[in-house]
This record gives C-alpha cells, sequence and structure tokens, in this order.
C-alpha cells in the first residue's frame, strides 16, 4: 500500500447499532458483540474489539495501527492486518461503507448469501430447521410461573428424586433389569411410535429448562421453532444471549440446563415405571426412561456431537469455537505434512485440539451410519429401505463437500501448487486408491438368517371339500393310520337338506307303492306309475350325493404319519361375521368355527430329521442358491448346531404366518428354503425350530453398492 493510501481516510466505519458485552476466557478479557438485526454472535479479542470501538468516520489504516500500538505497547501490527481485519468487520456486517452506491452492492452480497445457502441445502438434510417465532415474552411469563424451581429448596427435592432413582436401579437392579423389556418388543411398530411421541415431548421440555436457564440469569430467548432431526420432530430454543452473560458458571448452567430436564424425567419415570402395574402409565414411563437415558448419554452429554455436551466442553475448557478450531487444527497438522512453508506454523494450542477433531468426526460418521441404519429397519416393512439408503448417499456426500471444496480450492492455488510435496502427495493418492480398491473389490463374506423348521418327508395335506363347522378334531403331533378320523365338522343346512329330502322320497316310494297296488283296477294309476318310478329314482340319487357330501365332513388321514398343522391365520376382527377359525383349525379353541372349502386343516407325514424348512426375508433369498451350505442350532438340542445344505428355493412368498415365521418379523413376504441335513442331531421332533444361517457366498461392497443403486432408480 502507499504512503498516501494509508492516511487516507477510511470509508468504512463501525455500525453504532452493535451491541458489545465483556466476558472473560482463561483469564483474558474477550468481547461478545452481537448483531441486533441478525442476531448473530461474534468473540472479539481485547486487542479486536479496540480495532473495531477505534473504527470511526474519517479514521485512516496509520490512525489504526497507532491506536492498536499505543494501547497494547510494547506489541506491533503490520498495515497489512490491519487492512485484512477491518476487510474481515466489513463481511462480517460488523462495519458499514460511507461510499455512495452501497445499497446495490449489500442487495448483491445478501442474494449471494442466500443463493449459496439455498445452493448447500441438501447438506442438512438431517437436521432441517424451519422459522421460528419469537418467544422472549412467552418465556418471561413462563419463568414467573416456576421461579421456584431455581430456589435451594427446589434444587435439595431435585438431588433427592435423583438418589431415590438411583437407590432402586441399585438395590432391586435384578428386578430392575428383568422388568425391562427386549428391544424386539420395543421396536414394534406401535411402540415406536410412542418412543417418538415421547421424544417429542421429553426434546420440547429439554429446550424449555434452556430458555427458563438463560432468562433467570439475564438473558434473552430470541427464537424458539421446530427442528426436524433425522426426520423426527423437535423443540430448539434460541439461547445464543447465554454469550453475553459474564460468569462462566452460568453459562455452563444454562448449557447444562437440557440435561439436568432429562434426568430429573429418567429419574421421575423410573420411580413410577417400578412401581406401576402393566398399563399406560407404565409404558409411558418406560418410553420417557428410555429417550432420556439414550439421548442424554449419546447425544446431548456426548460432547464429540455440537450439543449440550460439546458446548460444556468448550466453556470447561475456555476454548470458543472448538468445532471449528478443532478441525482446523485436524487440517493444519495435514497441510503441514503434504505442503512446504516458508514460516514455521505456530504450535496449536491447546494440543488436543487435533485428537478432538479427528474423533468428534469419525463418531459422526458412526452416528451418519447408525441414523441410516435406524431408517433403514423402520421403512423395511412398508418396502421403502431404498430411501433410507438414498438417504445415507447424500448424508454421505454432505460430510464430504466441505473437504472436497477445500481441497478444489488449494488445486486451483497457484501458490499452493507450488508448496505441495508431491512424493507425499502422491504417497496420499496411492494409499486412498488402495483402501478403496479394498472396499470396492476385496470379497466379504454374507449369511442369511431365518427360522429353521423340521420338515415333514412327502407331507400329505388334509383339505376340507365339505364346509361345515369344527366338532372334533385330533391334536397336533399326535401319529395317525391311513383312513384314521382327523377331525370331523358339521353343516346344519346339509343336515336339515338331508332330513327335507328323506321325507320327500318317502313320501314319493309310498305314492309308488300305491300305484302299483291299484294298477291292476285303474288304468290311470298304471299310466302314472313310469313317472313316480323315475322320481323316486332321482331323489334316491340326490340323496347319495348328499350323503356321500355329509360323509366328507368327517375328514380322514390319506396317510400314516404324524399331524401337523399346516396354516396359520389371525383373528378375524369382523365380529359381524360368522365365526371362523384363527390360529390352526386343530386348536381346541376353534372348535364350533366355520372351516370353508379348500381349507387346510394339516399336513400328515413322517418326520424327516434329515430335512428343515427355512423361512428367509425377500433381500435374503435374493442370495440363496442350491448348494450353499447351512448351519443350524435347533432349541431341542441346545449347544449342537446341526449342518446341512441348501436342496431347494422357493421364490414364491409363503402366506403370513406359516410354520416358522417369526410373530415379530412378520411384517414382509417370507420365502421359502428346503434344507438337508448332513449330521441331524438325535431327540428333534416335529415342529422344532431353531435358527439357521446360510452362507450365501462372498460379495463386494462395490457389488452390493451397484446392487443397492439398480434398485433405488430400477436400472437394467
Amino acid at each position: 500500500m502507499s504512503p498516501s493510501t494509508n492516511n487516507r481516510p477510511l470509508l468504512l466505519r463501525a455500525r453504532p447499532d452493535v451491541v458489545a458485552a465483556a466476558v472473560r476466557v482463561a483469564g483474558l478479557p474477550r468481547w461478545v458483540v452481537t448483531d441486533p438485526v441478525t442476531l448473530e454472535h461474534y468473540d472479539l479479542s481485547d486487542q479486536e474489539y479496540t480495532l473495531l470501538g477505534a473504527l470511526r468516520e474519517g479514521v485512516s489504516l496509520r490512525d489504526l495501527q497507532r491506536v492498536f500500538e499505543t494501547r497494547f505497547a510494547p506489541r506491533r501490527i503490520t498495515l497489512e492486518q490491519v487492512w485484512e481485519f477491518v476487510s474481515r468487520l466489513h463481511r462480517a456486517g460488523l462495519a458499514v461503507s460511507t461510499a455512495a452506491g452501497q445499497g446495490g452492492r449489500l442487495v448483491e452480497r445478501r442474494d449471494d448469501r442466500v443463493r449459496t445457502e439455498r445452493l448447500w441445502s441438501w447438506t442438512q438434510l438431517l437436521a432441517i430447521r424451519l422459522p421460528g417465532l419469537r418467544a422472549d415474552g412467552f418465556i418471561t411469563s413462563l419463568y414467573g410461573v416456576v421461579r421456584w424451581a431455581f430456589s435451594p429448596p427446589a434444587l435439595l427435592l431435585a438431588i433427592g428424586l435423583v438418589l431415590w432413582a438411583a437407590t432402586i436401579a441399585v438395590t432391586d437392579y435384578a428386578a430392575f433389569v428383568a422388568g425391562m423389556p427386549a428391544v424386539a418388543e420395543l421396536a414394534r411398530p406401535g411402540n415406536v411410535a410412542a418412543l417418538m411421541l415421547a421424544a417429542v415431548g421429553v426434546k420440547v421440555l429439554h429446550e424449555l429448562g434452556h430458555a427458563l436457564a438463560c432468562k433467570h440469569f439475564g438473558g434473552r430467548v430470541h427464537e424458539l421453532g421446530v427442528l426436524l432431526l433425522a426426520f423426527t420432530p423437535a423443540m430448539y430454543c434460541d439461547v445464543s444471549d447465554l454469550w453475553r452473560l459474564p460468569s462462566k458458571r452460568q453459562r455452563m448452567l444454562v448449557t447444562a440446563a437440557g440435561i439436568v430436564t432429562e434426568v430429573m424425567l429418567a429419574s421421575l419415570a423410573a420411580i413410577v415405571w417400578r412401581y406401576t402395574d402393566a398399563g399406560l402409565v407404565h409404558t409411558a414411563a418406560l418410553n420417557v426412561m428410555i429417550v432420556c437415558t439414550v439421548g442424554t448419554l449419546l447425544i446431548n452429554a456426548n460432547p464429540l456431537l455440537r450439543y449440550d455436551g460439546y458446548y460444556l466442553l468448550s466453556d470447561f475448557t475456555e476454548t470458543p469455537n472448538l468445532w471449528q478450531r478443532s478441525r482446523d487444527a485436524v487440517a493444519a497438522l495435514w497441510g503441514d505434512w503434504l505442503r512446504r512453508h516458508d514460516v514455521p506454523r505456530p504450535p496449536i494450542r491447546p494440543w488436543w485440539l487435533p485428537v478432538y477433531g479427528l474423533a468428534s468426526q469419525v463418531y459422526l460418521v458412526l452416528v451418519l451410519l447408525g441414523i441410516v441404519w435406524a431408517l433403514t429397519v423402520a421403512l423395511h416393512s412398508y418396502r421403502l429401505q431404498n430411501l433410507a439408503y438414498a438417504i445415507g448417499v447424500v448424508a454421505a456426500a454432505a460430510s464430504l463437500s466441505a473437504p472436497l471444496r477445500s481441497a478444489w480450492r488449494t488445486g486451483r492455488d497457484p501458490i499452493a501448487r507450488r508448496r505441495l510435496r508431491r512424493g507425499r502427495a502422491g504417497l496420499t493418492v496411492v494409499i486412498v486408491a488402495a483402501i478403496a480398491a479394498a472396499l470396492w473389490f476385496v470379497p466379504i463374506g454374507f449369511n442369511a438368517e431365518g427360522q429353521a423348521t423340521v420338515a415333514l418327508s412327502d407331507p400329505a395335506v388334509v383339505v376340507t371339500t365339505t364346509p361345515g363347522r369344527i366338532v372334533s378334531a385330533v391334536a397336533a403331533g399326535q401319529r395317525v393310520e391311513a383312513g384314521d378320523q382327523i377331525a370331523r365338522l358339521e353343516n346344519p343346512e346339509l343336515t336339515a337338506e338331508l332330513a327335507a329330502l328323506g321325507g320327500r322320497l318317502a313320501e314319493e316310494r309310498l305314492r309308488l307303492k300305491q300305484l302299483g297296488a291299484l294298477r291292476a283296477h285303474d288304468r290311470q294309476a298304471s299310466d302314472q306309475l313310469p313317472a313316480a318310478a323315475s322320481r323316486v329314482e332321482d331323489l334316491e340319487h340326490q340323496l347319495t350325493q348328499l350323503e356321500q357330501e355329509a360323509e366328507r365332513l368327517v375328514l380322514r388321514s390319506p396317510r400314516a404319519g404324524v399331524v401337523v398343522s399346516s396354516e396359520r391365520r389371525d383373528a378375524d376382527r369382523d365380529r359381524t361375521t360368522l365365526a371362523r377359525w384363527s390360529g390352526t383349525p386343530l386348536s381346541p379353541s376353534n372348535r364350533g368355527a366355520w372351516l370353508e372349502v379348500g381349507a387346510s386343516v394339516c399336513c400328515v407325514g413322517e418326520p424327516a430329521s434329515s430335512q428343515a424348512e427355512v423361512l428367509l426375508t425377500e433381500d435374503d433369498i435374493e442370495r440363496v442358491a442350491i448348494g450353499q451350505p447351512v448351519e443350524i442350532a435347533w432349541r431341542q438340542t441346545p449347544g449342537v448346531v446341526a449342518h446341512g445344505r441348501v436342496v431347494a428355493v422357493s421364490r414364491r412368498a409363503a402366506p403370513l404366518g406359516s410354520r416358522g415365521a417369526s410373530p415379530t418379523t412378520d411384517n414382509g413376504p417370507r420365502y421359502q428354503v428346503r434344507v438337508e441335513l448332513a449330521d441331524p442331531p438325535a431327540g428333534l421332533r416335529v415342529g422344532g425350530q431353531g435358527r439357521v444361517k446360510i452362507d450365501t457366498g462372498a460379495t463386494t461392497l462395490g457389488n452390493l453398492a451397484v446392487t443397492r443403486l439398480r434398485q433405488l432408480f430400477r436400472l437394467p
């Protein structure tokens, strides 16, 4: 810069409406400057705030340099550093230009910012923040009602509540754990909806805890709104005013207020759940306890995510802007390894910044994978898992967008290219390519898992050919001989029709007998005799058919063997219709239930302990082929694993509720696979079940990704 330029008054001045608050960090004074229009906060050192305060109309770069060196002697600052800082103030909106025609430039800058935000809005797919409402008046009124919650007696009450819940969990640990439901029960669609409802309620109280604590210490709550976090509605609360609180303790208390609220809710829910019987209140308390515990441990209190735990760590270590500084530290170490520097870079302070930055990035990847997995499980029953894969692709692209943009800018910078250590850069490319190739091409074994059932050898199916009501039936598992009765039905309409037809036949036979006696004396009777005989013959034929149909109401075994129920059906919820069977037709609870023509009652056959039937999901059946090795752990023989191979694969979906299907996994179609066992354990009984694992061979992540993309976009 020329000397005349350095002494020329700047056409910039600090905005007079910005609000500044003095705070102390690590024992040093700092200033939090707030833009009253955008409500954005800027953290400035004492030196930076001095320059901002000196930026008045008519001041020059030389004047600003003189102010700095006078105030902070013996420190020195160059004019280039002063100009760079003033430019940053202008870009941040803390300084405005006094030159003419600035309105158009400000509008252009605003449009560029909006355009950029819209261009990269897809990177915020898993955290969509909706416009909120001004909330300071509402929070002020609410604080007047609950002010007592911040008193010492309320604190003692809260501590007592937490200790009570902890005592229950410790002293009655066995009963406490025994009462917890299994993961499969928690994952039921009905309970998932209840968990989401509990999560919404807990998060509302969580954010109100932040807001009320901020108001208690004199801060303002600028905004309340709705946040779609992993497509789950939650509440957000703008308590950024806490950065203007002068006390580190107050800032940390406001930050921890949400966690404290959830700990209180979890304690109260644990007490209610422990001392209530099964019911609505019991289930609601369990859901609240799970949401608060999991949410606090894995998300809110975790310093590796930008939630309460992160801000507590930032304040505790007095490291402002910890998130960005840690990533900058990782980038700096990476840059030191890849590029040469003319001037040695000062050491990173504090030393653990790059460790935290790397750990938080790895944990964020794990969280994204967990969210995509949870979405896949939730959408699988609706056959929308491809939507979860698409969300995962977008989330991965969003995570990689920032480093790729940085690498692109570096690659276009000729100075940065000249400083690049080409040998190390080449080694990096080779390592990345090797890792990518390993992930894409190295074979990875996959297994298909499902439920196995001991199969029958050459089973004969017993079906109804005449509808009727179940009167009696043999028990499943009973051995029968060929021709033995399996079940007996009754059909009131058929019985009434038989009686009516029998009566008509008796009348016609009597008439035929009378006509035969009169034909010698009455010619008219002789003429009527052939027609009467024909009617009797026709009625006898009809009666024979009805008697045969009535005989089919008795279901008999077509062969010798063991009786096994062949079909299950859910209960009929339409109570206005004729009673129909549910479960299996042979069940004693189905006595009196109606069976239509063609209903499968049971199968009869010899137990084949060397064969098993397996039901698999649609995703697993795609990888199953004849000849693949199989392992089955039978419940009847714990600790023993049977081996075998696949001998038949059905490509047609089995009926919902078929034998071997787990009641907790019948949300989608199942496909049947027959397995021949090489070493069947002794003592296996028909209907015995176990867990099966089919080795479907090895594939690569590349092939798996291509397959999913083809399914997602319906490519050939």
